[in-house]
């Protein structure tokens, strides 16, 4: 009996993985190897022991019949559908609340809708059309927080949380990742937050998260383009330090072909780092995590403080405030030669980074202030 419960149960695990047919093709065969058993111990040699066989096997033969059929029906029902990934009902934990609505890119090319029924418009390049289609899909939120919007066509890469009113675009593979900001204000936190606190708001509400943008020409030279709240606060903060000037290929005195250069190894340096490609002179994102755009710049003073020609170095982070202004804050101050070779913020280590030649620093937010720490090189 322990034999015949054991078999059947086999019987019935290999019946609910497998269907219909399967099943009872498994069945007849086992009847089929039983029952010639029996039938050719009884022409081979008629004892009594091929009589036990006989009926043996019909009591097996019976046995498996019974768990075919009290099985059968569990086969016979419609095979239940897998659920597809409910989005929406993991929300709060994948973070895919914080990203509905409409994303853009600077220059307004690209652009990325998400909607509360896990639906999603993005815009793709067509190649053979040369120029911008739109594409709706499907959201899909990865374990690690990645949202993808996929459709019959494919996907084009991640979008990774990058701040309240931040989103970038990750291709992968090494390639350069796309910025979008928020354009969705009335869903904007921080527009919530001004509004309730009765802050009015001075120009444009897209001050509040609108970045830098990064311009290059045509001979392969690139340089930066404030909006007019941050040129503001720059030039503001210039008034105020006279012998400061803000670091660039010119103010260091680069040549046009040494600045390319630069930049292209500033450039491996990102990405080898995972990090974003934004500007060797500057970086954005919200640093102190309080929702609001920031924008870190290199100053550098106009006079020597030594006979090796050193200046006075400051690592200033203007700090977004939700009327669209920016308030400078000194993060980092040092001295060293007039070199300075880019910057970034690193993912992992979440921090600042800037250097010249082996040397440099960094800072990074501790809940209440920058930190910083210099680094020296060999």
């Amino acid at each position: 009996m322990i034999f015949i419960e054991v078999a059947g149960g086999l019987l019935s695990s290999i019946l609910r993985v497998g269907n219909l047919i399967f099943a009872y093709t498994a069945w007849v065969y086992a009847c089929a190897i039983l029952v010639g058993i029996a039938v050719t111990s009884v022409l081979i040699r008629k004892t009594r022991r091929a009589q036990t066989a006989v009926a043996l096997s019909g009591v097996l033969t019976l046995a498996f019949a019974s768990r075919v059929f009290t099985v059968a029906p569990s086969v016979l029902q419609p095979a239940k559908r897998t659920a597809p990934l409910d989005v929406g009902a993991s929300v709060v934990s994948s973070g895919y609340r914080e990203v509905m609505g409409r994303w853009e890119t600077e220059d307004g090319a690209q652009f990325v809708e998400f909607f509360p029924d896990n639906r999603c418009t993005r815009t793709e390049f067509d190649i053979q059309g040369k120029g911008w289609k739109t594409i709706k899909g499907g959201v899909r939120v990865a374990t690690d927080g990645g949202i993808f919007c996929s459709s019959s066509e494919g996907g084009n890469g991640v979008y990774v949380v990058r701040g309240a009113n931040f989103i970038a675009l990750d291709y992968g593979m090494g390639g350069e990742s796309k910025l979008f900001h928020r354009v969705d204000t009335a869903t904007a936190t921080t527009a919530s937050e001004a509004t309730a606190n009765g802050r009015e708001n001075s120009g444009s509400s897209m001050e509040v998260w609108h970045p830098p943008t990064v311009i290059s020409s045509a001979l392969g030279q690139y340089s930066l383009r404030l909006t007019q709240n941050q040129q503001s606060a720059v030039s503001l903060f210039l008034t105020t330090h006279p012998d400061l000037q803000m670091a660039d290929c010119q103010t260091l005195g680069y040549a046009a072909d040494s600045c390319g250069q630069a930049y292209a190894d500033w450039k491996t340096l990102v990405m080898n780092a995972k990090a974003e490609v934004q500007y060797p002179y500057a970086s954005w994102g919200d640093f102190n995590r309080d929702g609001l755009l920031d924008i870190v710049l290199p100053f550098f003073g106009r006079t020597t403080v030594n006979n090796w020609g050193w200046r006075r170095w400051y690592i200033v982070v203007f700090q977004g405030m939700p009327d669209g202004r920016f308030a400078p804050v000194i993060a980092a101050e040092d001295q060293w030669g007039v070199c300075f070779d880019g910057m970034l913020y690193h993912p992992v280590r979440q921090q600042i980074e800037y250097w010249c030649k082996s040397g440099g620093g960094f800072f990074r937010w501790n809940g209440s202030e920058y930190v910083a720490k210099r680094l020296i090189g060999d």
